[in-house]
């Protein structure tokens, strides 16, 4: 017998990658089975809830047929969605430390360490970009080429400052060129892009000040 879960995961084959990006161990299908249960059970609960204040209110009892698949759709939706709170929540972590870990980098290679041996470093670092570049680490050890272990992590990286600052790196490697003149043109690119969000998130908050003050 085919397997639903395995079916609609295989029609949805974003699933698979949201599941990579937001770091959730879980394989696709498990996770539509997951997500499943849950809305059934969510279903469950919200149509006895709706059950047991018809019968206070004197509802028509008639209204829990179609009250239950819309409360299972809106549930299944909702579930499915959970990767994509915990993608926004790592770019956002992973965002704040950009700059710090690129500098990191490009202070070892300018004192002369290979960019292997820079990224290692960077991996015993704390925080979450420490982990994201121990995961390229680890997957270089095994033996995959430090390109491809490079386009692995940009391919699953939830920030686009991360993304862009390996993207420019891995061409560097694969082109020959210097890995450190590339990596502080991005970096410096990379702040200038934040200052500017920071003046633009002033210039907000001035705004709803004033709106504030003047009501």
């Amino acid at each position: 017998m085919t397997n639903p879960f395995h079916l609609y995961a295989t029609k949805f084959p974003a699933i698979k990658d949201k599941l990579l990006k937001a770091h959730m161990p879980i394989k696709p299908d498990d996770f539509v089975r997951r997500s499943f249960k849950g809305a059934m059970m969510g279903g469950v609960t919200f149509t006895l809830l709706a059950f047991f204040s018809f019968d206070i209110l004197g509802g028509n009892k008639l209204h829990l047929l179609w009250l239950f698949p819309i409360f299972c759709v809106m549930l299944f939706s909702f579930f499915m969605h959970t990767p994509d709170v915990q993608i926004r929540k790592r770019q956002r972590e992973m965002e704040k430390e950009v700059l710090f870990a690129g500098r990191f980098i490009l202070v070892k290679i300018e004192s002369g360490q290979p960019f292997f041996n820079a990224l290692e470093d960077a991996s015993k670092a704390q925080g979450i970009a420490g982990k994201y570049f121990g995961e390229i680490v680890n997957e270089i050890k095994l033996g995959t080429p430090i390109e491809k272990a490079l386009d692995n992590a940009i391919e699953y990286s939830p920030s686009e400052k991360f993304r862009r600052i390996l993207w420019q790196v891995n061409n560097s490697l694969k082109t020959g060129t210097d890995v450190g003149n590339t990596l502080r043109a991005n970096l410096k690119q990379t702040m200038d892009e934040q200052i500017i969000e920071i003046k633009e998130y002033g210039k907000k908050l001035n705004s709803l000040a004033m709106f504030y003050m003047l009501i």
